[in-house]
């Protein structure tokens, strides 16, 4: 009888939470201090669906703070790590952060083997690139390219070839090669 109990308040605190979720999401774009607010007191009313974490790493995305946006989405992966957007949007963030190579191309990786989408294969490229496999990344963007042409993945794919270009003139200049 407890169980059902403390199951039941958990989805009447999981209701409650869609509610204040929804308006969380309405007030965030006049306000985003409050909605952040909102989606915070969202994510507490029910801490185990991982949507709330993800909305609410989302949220301080845009807020600006992207340390505490990254511990909720990896949170929210950590829950369900079967959404590639969740995926690949974690492996953009990390990869934007900086520092976290090795764990934006897993993520990027898991994201690439549920989904074959431009943004995807985007994120993927920057993550190989970033992880030291410039190759690997140059010739995926390339193989992606010839089925399915894309503007910004193509702008990505010159910046890449530029950065790769950079570091061998450096590396033979500087005797490495």
């Amino acid at each position: 009888l407890l169980a059902g109990s403390s199951g039941f308040a958990a989805s009447g605190t999981c209701d409650l939470a869609q509610t204040v979720a929804q308006k969380a999401q309405k007030t965030f774009t006049t306000d985003k201090a409050a909605g952040l607010k909102l989606f915070i007191k969202a994510q507490q009313l029910c801490a185990d669906d991982a949507r709330y974490s993800y909305n609410l790493g989302l949220a301080y995305y845009q807020y600006g703070r992207l340390g505490d946006a990254i511990t909720q989405v990896e949170e929210a992966v950590a829950k369900e790590n079967k959404n590639p957007l969740w995926l690949n949007n974690l492996a953009a963030m990390l990869l934007q952060q900086g520092g976290k190579a090795d764990a934006a191309l897993k993520y990027a990786e898991q994201a690439a083997r549920k989904e074959q989408g431009a943004a995807v294969q985007e994120t993927l490229a920057r993550a190989r690139f970033a992880a030291g496999k410039q190759a690997q990344a140059l010739v995926g963007l390339s193989q992606f390219l010839s089925k399915q042409p894309d503007a910004t993945l193509k702008q990505t794919y010159a910046t890449l070839l530029d950065s790769y270009h950079a570091s061998q003139l450096q590396a033979i200049a500087g005797g490495q090669v």
